[in-house]
């Protein structure tokens, strides 16, 4: 996450920050997760 680059701290704060989607997404599916699709569930999770 330090070397991502992000638009706005809103973005990485959803992305990273606490329980991130980018941390939800590894604990959900485990290191393989950038080949599964994007959840809608966790963005959920994230962002509220």
């Amino acid at each position: 996450m330090k070397n991502l680059e992000f638009c706005t701290y809103h973005s990485r704060e959803a992305y990273g920050g606490g329980e991130g989607y980018l941390e939800a997404m590894h604990d959900l599916h485990g290191s393989n997760f950038i080949e599964v699709s994007d959840d809608p569930e966790v963005w959920a999770h994230c962002i509220t």
